[in-house]
């Protein structure tokens, strides 16, 4: 399929990009933190792809090389926008059901204590990420959330495989740290009426 892109097919070309195309906006998200950017960031990396796959030589995976398009891509916006972004929080809340006289069936999922417990663990892993620098949260979502292998992670990331050995091994150990800090200390105390 590559090499159709690279003779001018477009359905193939089309076909390469809509293959990568969730993992490769994860991957502009990581260092943008704005779905905005991200989506913005990925188009022109498609844009920047397409106009250079002639330069593809193959001596890398096709995704590899796609992937350090869009990073090149999305630290080009980041640097282009020169402030830091902010994600939005996610919105777990659900709609209630609220029919009446139906049987109570147990539900075989979760229970919605699990849910709010894993919700708020997501949202402190994504704050905790935050807080890490650009280069060791790359490190973290290539191999940890797109379970790239070391090698393929490292080219995607443009530096040597020891180089990320090292970032990755530093990014889970500042991750631990700040994850046991938080998970440690005390929950704010609720703001209420004092009664004498």
């Amino acid at each position: 399929m590559v090499q159709r892109a690279r003779r001018g097919d477009l359905d193939a070309m089309t076909e390469l990009f809509a293959a990568h195309r969730r993992r490769l906006f994860h991957t502009a998200f990581s260092l943008l933190r704005n779905e905005e950017d991200a989506e913005d960031a990925l188009q022109d990396a498609m844009l920047s792809a397409y106009t250079s796959l002639h330069s593809f030589q193959g001596r890398s995976q096709f995704s590899s090389w796609l992937t350090r398009i869009v990073i090149n891509a999305a630290l080009r916006r980041r640097q282009k926008n020169g402030r830091r972004l902010e994600v939005p929080l996610e919105d777990f809340a659900g709609a209630e059901d609220e029919t009446p006289n139906l049987p109570q069936l147990p539900d075989p999922g979760p229970s919605p204590e699990r849910l709010c417990s894993a919700a708020e663990l997501r949202e402190l892993i994504n704050e905790k990420l935050d807080c890490l620098t650009p280069r060791y949260r790359l490190a973290i979502e290539l191999c940890d959330v797109h379970e790239m292998r070391t090698a393929e992670a490292a080219r995607a990331a443009g530096i040597h495989i020891n180089a990320l050995k090292s970032r990755v091994s530093r990014a889970r150990k500042q991750l631990a740290e700040r994850l046991s800090k938080a998970m440690q200390s005390p929950a704010p105390k609720p703001i209420g009426f004092q009664t004498s």
